[in-house]
């Protein structure tokens, strides 16, 4: 069951938000995530403004002025016809930013700006962030009408301590939920009226004071506003500070968890920080503070802290030692850290990657960047990393006057063999070496030591603990893997999303493969075979020409899952029949050497390549995870696998009528922790020697095994060994067997449960003998009479109060049975119904009664539901239906037959926010609604093309 749909990828382009040209080309991907797209983008329009593109963001918010207001525009401007926009920009801005709205409204058209400013602030918006520029700004947004509803739920505010003192009472009277708070601190007749603001807010968390370089502030306005936030000490958790504070006001912050200072002023001592403590810190920020206030206060912490940013603070090699200590000794969870290194306290640096080892990255400053007569010790800085580094330490930053010679880096590259990939990113005024190192980083990129390389000539090329958003990129293009079509387009993105995706694609690229797009594969694997190997096969095949280009990326070096089954597919449609044992070599020996490690293996029936005798095949089965073969496995070959693979994991097996290998046996016993089994008979009558022997070999890994999937019914009891078991499914293909050895059988931890043909009455012991984990119940293609429908019911909303997903069959009289049920399972989420007359066409289903039920008491979480029947229910009961469910989450609706009859009806309803989403119930797997199954299909067709 895939949970992707708009909700998680809503989620995951907010977490994209930042990098905006890929945040822009993804409006183009299609339909569903430009709707999503629009809306983020639109809530703050203004931190995407660049200095030339003010008018087209002007000439946007002008086309949703009213026709009037436009024909008085044109009496005094020349302007472009504004068409009516796509979508309703401005209901989607939360950040009212009245600095952008002014400066841009100026620079053309300032006869409209209060229409435009009317134009956001409305009974219909409410504003999260508002921004307010220097004390100049004089506009009484306060008395437009709705301007109370708009700001009433203000969050953040940025403003000027001179600001408009009617502006000030009029927002002090409104807002009383402001959070982050940003003040501009001027250097004279500051508005003490911010006071009462401050005082009049009920949680205020995030502060930042905000001065001019180099200016001397009002000393008695800025004692008062720091006792000010005294009322909020308890709820203050982030404080931002560019100039050092007159009063010891951050004593009083004890839960504060991120604190960012910076000296904006000429040197000052900050003396007012020592001996404070702050035991909850996590984020530490430091700029032009003197170092030794920044030591004693993570001396003061109390071991929470995750992140250290020190940086432009010149010191000594004592201070720097100091420091070290201090972060080592008081910071063990600390993930990220930048700070400058001198070259005497490398031992130090180890002392600390030993203590911290949850550190992820780390940026360091060199020495010689202060001083340019110091040689790095570059040798010993880069064993020290290799040595003692963390698990989790791979993403670096250098900065530095001296690069490392290309042999030091060679030997550090080559050491950090084996380890997670690195991102590395330097920062280097002039790089005496950059054409040799990059050859030599694309080298070891290519080797997958180097993930990601980027050089700098200054340090504010990059965030300071931002490498790539890729982790997170991968993560989502992970999730969408199953959907072809938005994956596709997303290739088309820009490079970086697209060196994310190709590898995902080719990680198995026989799941996408049909066979009308086979050839084109073979293709794309042949591509990669030398210009010799390829004239040497186009003696023996037709189909292969000498246009072949080198491919863009090493596709094959991506493949994780090794399919024979597809390759023997693939290449048995090649005409040339007589000559396939040549190609077959060719592409075999491509996939299986040295640089590539498989995690899933797929072997045909009457498969005899000796694959473990290839060299680096020991290597690539190493760690094999799963294994997918056919229980008349040759002998040879199983035999090979047995010496090579201990690591399985998951294990697949179709077992033949007879001739099957008793070796499979050892293969299964052999590994360390064997999770998950699927047993597939492939005939109606089985060897049932065999099979017995085979349950009993599965014994050995009862403890491990979670996940159990069958399509015979078992000859011995040994699923009661699995007393860990958390999955099981059930399929009787062939309709006869009576599955008793399941009677009375307890499963405490089982957390899904699917059955095809399977008794009812042996189900029903199943669930009663359950530990309350159940979360999906997928029963289907078994007839039963009301008794056992009603029992199974009671057995699920007796001991299923977990349960999220049920399909099943529902009998008329057992409506009331399905009120308890849906009363009781309060964490329901999907309902598939198959009704009686699904098998019984002389039933008429009682709809008005159903529904009925439906409304009153389906839970708070249940909107998605499948209805499979044979007679259609009345349009009269669908809409009475609809009307019912109205003030709910709107409904995700399939239906076993796509009914004409009901489509203008959905469409009214989709509108009023009723129905979200209605569709053809063929379309989709069980437990989804959302993604079809069509969107499964092969990228080939429009990819490899």
């Amino acid at each position: 069951m895939s949970e992707l749909n708009r909700d998680i990828i809503y989620l995951i382009l907010k977490e994209l938000k930042d990098d905006k040209k890929s945040f822009h080309t993804c409006i183009l991907v299609n339909k569903t995530w430009c709707e999503m797209i629009i809306p983020i983008l639109w809530k703050d329009p203004w931190k995407y403004l660049k200095e030339g593109n003010e008018i087209l963001l002007l000439n946007v918010i002008i086309s949703h002025l009213s026709d009037e207001s436009k024909e008085k525009l044109t009496q005094h401007y020349k302007v472009l016809l504004y068409h009516k926009p796509l979508f309703d920009y401005i209901k989607f801005c939360k950040h009212l930013n009245l600095i952008e709205i002014e400066r841009i409204i100026n620079l053309r058209f300032p006869i409209i700006e209060n229409e435009i400013i009317n134009l956001f602030i409305n009974e219909n918006t409410k504003f999260t962030h508002l921004y307010i520029g220097a004390y100049q700004y004089n506009y009484q947004i306060h008395l437009i009408p709705g301007a109370k509803q708009c700001f009433s739920e203000l969050q953040f505010l940025s403003c000027n301590t001179r600001m408009n003192d009617d502006i000030l009472i009029g927002l002090t009277d409104i807002c009383k939920s402001i959070k982050e708070l940003e003040l501009s601190i001027e250097v004279d007749n500051n508005n003490y009226g911010i006071i009462k603001l401050i005082e009049a807010q009920k949680k205020l968390c995030n502060i930042r004071f905000l001065t001019k370089p180099f200016s001397k502030n009002e000393s008695s306005f800025c004692e008062i506003l720091e006792k000010s936030l005294i009322k909020h000490e308890n709820n203050i958790e982030y404080f931002m500070m560019t100039r050092q504070p007159i009063t010891r006001i951050l004593s009083y912050f004890t839960n504060l968890k991120y604190l960012e200072l910076v000296d904006n002023s000429c040197p000052t001592t900050w003396n007012c920080l020592e001996n404070l403590s702050f035991p909850h810190l996590q984020i530490l920020k430091g700029r032009r503070v003197p170092i030794n206030i920044l030591t004693n206060l993570i001396e003061k912490t109390s071991g929470y802290l995750i992140e250290i940013k020190i940086d432009h603070i010149p010191h000594n090699e004592i201070n720097n030692k100091r420091i070290f200590q201090a972060i080592y000794q008081n910071c063990p969870k600390l993930k990220y850290l930048k700070l400058l290194l001198k070259n005497n306290n490398i031992l130090e640096l180890e002392k600390l990657l030993n203590n911290c080892q949850y550190l992820n990255g780390l940026y360091i400053i060199f020495e010689d960047v202060w001083d340019g007569g110091v040689v790095i010790d570059w040798v010993h800085f880069f064993k020290i990393l290799t040595k003692s580094s963390p698990i989790k330490l791979y993403k670096f930053k250098f900065h530095y006057n001296n690069a490392p010679d290309l042999d030091t880096l060679k030997l550090f590259f080559e050491d950090w063999k084996d380890r997670h990939p690195m991102l590395l990113q330097t920062i280097q005024y002039y790089n005496t070496y950059k054409n040799e190192s990059y050859d030599l980083i694309e080298k070891y990129k290519a080797k997958g030591i180097v993930k990601k390389y980027d050089d700098a000539l200054s340090e504010f090329a990059f965030e300071d603990f931002e490498w790539l958003n890729k982790d997170v990129l991968y993560l989502i293009f992970e999730e969408l893997k199953v959907d072809k079509r938005t994956l596709h387009s997303c290739l088309l993105i820009n490079k970086s999303w697209c060196e994310i995706i190709v590898p995902i694609l080719w990680k198995d690229p026989w799941k996408y493969c049909w066979t009308r797009n086979g050839k084109l594969l073979l293709n794309v694997i042949i591509s990669h075979l030398s210009e010799q190997q390829r004239d040497n096969l186009g003696q023996h095949f037709n189909f292969l020409t000498k246009s072949y280009k080198k491919p863009l990326f090493n596709y094959v070096s991506f493949c994780k899952h090794l399919n024979f089954n597809e390759i023997k597919r693939i290449i048995n449609n090649i005409d040339e029949k007589s000559e396939i044992s040549i190609i077959e070599n060719e592409i075999i020996n491509l996939f299986i050497k040295e640089n590539t490690r498989f995690t899933h293996l797929y072997i045909p029936c009457q498969f005899n390549y000796q694959i473990h005798l290839i060299p680096g095949a020991k290597w690539c089965f190493s760690e094999l995870q799963f294994l997918n073969c056919n229980t008349s496995i040759n002998d040879t070959v199983l035999t090979g696998l047995m010496e090579i693979c201990k690591s399985i994991k998951e294990l697949s097996l179709s077992i033949e009528k007879d001739s099957n290998n008793y070796k499979i046996f050892k293969l299964i016993e052999t590994q360390k922790k064997l999770l998950n089994v699927h047993v597939l008979a492939n005939h109606q009558r089985f060897d049932e020697p065999f099979c017995k022997a085979l349950e009993n070999s599965l014994i050995k890994h009862a403890n491990f095994i979670q996940y159990f999937k069958t399509n015979k019914q078992p000859i011995t009891k040994f699923l009661s060994s699995f007393v860990n078991l958390k999955r099981l499914e059930l399929d009787d293909n062939f309709h006869y067997m009576i599955w008793n050895y399941l009677e009375n059988l307890s499963l405490p931890f089982l957390q899904i449960l699917k059955a095809k043909g399977v008794p009812i009455k042996v189900l029903a012991s199943l669930i009663e003998n359950t530990g309350g984990y159940l979360t999906e119940i997928n029963i289907e293609m078994v007839c039963h009479d009301e008794i056992n429908n009603k029992r199974i019911i009671q057995a699920i909303y007796q001991n299923c109060l977990n349960l999220k997903y049920l399909k099943l069959l529902f009998k008329n009289n057992n409506i009331v049975e399905l009120e308890k049920l849906l009363i009781k399972c309060q964490y329901l989420d999907g309902l598939c119904i198959i009704f009686e007359d699904n098998w019984d066409y002389n039933i008429i289903v009682d709809w008005d009664y159903f529904f009925k039920v439906l409304i009153k008491s389906s839970p708070t979480n249940l909107y998605k539901f499948k209805f499979i029947y044979k007679w259609t229910p009345g349009l009269d009961t669908i809409k009475s239906f609809l009307d019912g469910w109205k003030g709910r989450h709107p409904m995700l609706l399939q239906t076993q037959y796509l009914e004409n009859l009901y489509l203008n009806l959905m469409a009214k309803y989709k509108v009023e926010g009723i129905v979200k989403k209605y569709d053809y119930m063929r379309n989709f797997d069980d437990f989804e609604w959302i993604l079809r199954k069509s969107d499964y299909n092969s990228f080939f067709t429009d990819y490899i093309r």
